[in-house]
């Protein structure tokens, strides 16, 4: 019965990217998301990414996004956005339409390094509650 679970649950999931953390962590986290439903009206940012443009605004509370794509995009709170200046999360899960612009709420996860407008961003995963709350 239990192989039977399991199995299931593989058929219908994805296994993402392990993650620590912090470094000196003996336990990772092993996410675990469901395949897509095929009755969705939207897509997951984590899906689509390369339709999906995230800019610098200087602003270190705020990125543009402009979904490139012919679907809605779904914008999960706590994802993370990897870029060339500071690493962020979004905070307020949010759907943008199609060939919509729009600022999100985000919260800075790394302050080493300085601004730089105009700069992209990329999907970088996600972070627990207590990062991004």
């Amino acid at each position: 019965m239990v192989t039977k679970l399991i199995k299931d649950l593989l058929n219908e999931s994805i296994i993402e990217e392990p993650w620590r953390t912090n470094a000196d962590s003996l336990w990772i986290v092993l996410p675990i998301t469901k395949v897509p439903s095929k009755d969705r009206t939207y897509i997951l940012f984590s899906e689509f990414k390369d339709k999906i443009s995230v800019k610098e605004i200087g602003i270190v509370g705020k990125v543009e996004v402009q979904n490139q794509s012919d679907s809605s995009v779904f914008f999960k709170a706590g994802e993370v956005l990897i870029g060339t200046t500071q690493e962020r999360a979004i905070v307020n899960s949010q759907i943008v339409e199609s060939q919509e612009k729009r600022e999100l709420e985000v919260v800075c996860i790394h302050r080493s390094r300085g601004l730089n407008y105009g700069s992209s961003f990329t999907y970088g995963g996600y972070t627990p509650y207590e990062v991004h709350k």
